[in-house]
């Protein structure tokens, strides 16, 4: 196809510039849209954050005992279950 072209307009359309400035109007708009989009899920999220109370703390197992077979369920590993014994 580039052989029906001028030899400007073959040097013109291969070379270094022209893809170039041909993408970066698209380019730099796509990016700035994605980062705005960004911003704004992290305002949310830290609203969201913000709106949802205090310090989270988890529950102990002498609030909540569960027997050992529901804990072998949870695909907890018996090395796991002997750290929170000794916590």
């Amino acid at each position: 196809m580039l052989h029906h072209l001028t030899a400007h307009n073959q040097a013109l359309l291969t070379g270094r510039s022209f893809f170039p400035k041909l993408i970066s109007a698209p380019f730099s708009t796509g990016l700035h849209e994605a980062l705005a989009f960004a911003i704004v899920a992290c305002l949310i999220a830290g609203a969201a954050s913000l709106m949802r109370g205090g310090q989270y703390h988890a529950e102990t197992e002498e609030e909540h005992p569960t027997s050992s077979h529901s804990r072998a369920t949870c695909g907890d590993s018996p090395r796991r279950e002997h750290a929170r014994v000794n916590d």
